[in-house]
């Protein structure tokens, strides 16, 4: 309705309220849960333990009857439109007005904005991501065979978990934005008050807010538990129906593939090559000191991706398939910064996880290669120190990950560089 009536997207339109405001029923009944419904938005689902508010917008918020008021209000008949220029120039004035924000598809192409994008909701969506995750992980813990509803099979109940995986990896990739992202705003350069400006950087607190949330809710090794029982109880649907495909293959469900692949792109989109070039550039773009610098962004990821060998306690380390998974993937982004690895080497990747971490490092800054062969060093180093230490009382499949990952590193280290 509203594209027929003229209106873009305005992805800012999630912006309204504060998060804490998003389930006041009293306030979102008279002001709106968006200031406009042309933007992409998810359902508000409260935190785990508050009161429940309107799921969806039940009326029209303001940017989008200030945007019918300025393209169908009716103007006194006039020659020579001086009145009509009159009222169109007075209601552009209000455009400044925080419920007005505006942000349309080439706003969010780039991915630079964390605070506008499609499917994010309320003033901080890094708090609204947050709650998400945690809501996720509440569902997975309810989700049994009784979830589903009567004359349904079993594979209702897989779609219901994959229908949350996809949840869960759409609020992680909200949260990878915030690493080197910068507030984009439409400003008009004789109107700005003060020193506003166009672009603004996310303050380096945020930035590590959100890293911390993705080392403790994507990376780390209790971040996905699962009961064996929910685990064999999703097979298939068996018969194929209007708005079901039949599913052939796997007949069990690939729990590691869906978890390595939301983690993979998590952690491939933190090491973009574009936004480690955006992480570089920061320290021109801040009046403080306070920065997220690329090293401490590989620092902390490695901290979270190889908690098992960077921070060893007193005990022998196991480390599960899902690590497994997830170091190896690190340690494949890591050597591809190192080798500086082109793109016929990624179109020649041998599956997804593989051409992301490919992908995500062609043309990445040279500190980055630099950081990540640094970073290698230390991985290499902490892993040889765990063998020594722990090698044969270790179980079998936790050492030869180990040795395997420090044989990877030891080629890597001494392969030649391409381009150099």
């Amino acid at each position: 309705m509203g594209h027929t009536l003229g209106l873009r997207h305005n992805f800012a339109g999630s912006q309204l309220l504060a998060p804490e405001d998003l389930n006041n029923s009293e306030l979102t009944s008279t002001h709106g849960l968006v200031s406009s419904v042309m933007d992409y938005f998810p359902p508000n689902i409260a935190p785990p333990g508050e009161t429940q508010g309107d799921y969806f917008p039940t009326r029209l918020g303001p940017y989008d009857i200030w945007a019918i008021e300025y393209g169908y209000r009716p103007a006194p008949p006039d020659p020579l439109q001086r009145e009509e220029r009159r009222l169109l120039n007075e209601i552009a004035a209000r455009s400044s007005a925080p419920e007005l924000a505006y942000a349309t598809d080439e706003d969010i192409f780039d991915f630079i904005d964390p605070e506008v994008n499609a499917w994010d909701l309320s003033s901080d969506p890094l708090r609204f991501a947050k709650w998400q995750l945690e809501n996720a992980q509440a569902v997975w813990q309810r989700l049994n065979r009784l979830s589903v509803n009567p004359g349904e099979g079993y594979g209702s109940l897989r779609r219901r978990v994959d229908l949350v995986f996809g949840y869960f990896r759409s609020n992680t990739l909200a949260l990878t934005d915030y690493v080197g992202g910068q507030r984009f705003r439409r400003l008009n350069p004789w109107e700005t008050e003060g020193d506003q400006s166009p672009l603004e950087p996310i303050p380096a607190d945020k930035q590590r807010e959100a890293l911390v949330t993705l080392n403790e809710s994507v990376f780390a090794p209790d971040a996905f538990e699962f009961s064996p029982q929910l685990l064999n109880q999703l097979p298939p649907d068996r018969w194929r129906h209007w708005g079901v495909s039949l599913t052939a293959y796997p007949l069990d469900y690939p729990i590691y593939e869906r978890v390595l692949t939301v983690q993979s792109m998590a952690l491939s989109d933190l090491m973009f090559s574009e936004r480690l070039a955006r992480v570089r550039d920061m320290e021109f773009k801040t009046d403080t000191e306070d920065v997220l610098t690329m090293a401490e962004l590989f620092e902390s990821l490695y901290q979270g991706v190889w908690s098992e060998v960077s921070m060893s306690e007193d005990n022998v380390p196991h480390i599960s398939s899902l690590r497994r998974g997830l170091q190896r993937h690190h340690l494949s982004i890591l050597s591809n910064l190192v080798l500086r690895r082109n793109l016929l080497d990624a179109l020649s990747a041998q599956g997804f996880t593989d051409f992301m971490a490919l992908a995500a490092t062609l043309g990445a800054p040279e500190d980055a290669r630099v950081l990540a062969r640094y970073q290698l060093r230390q991985v290499y180093q902490d892993v040889e120190d765990i063998l020594s230490q722990y090698g044969g009382r270790m179980d079998i499949t936790t050492q030869a990950h180990l040795e395997d990952t420090r044989d990877r590193i030891e080629r890597v280290l001494e392969a030649p560089l391409l381009g150099s």
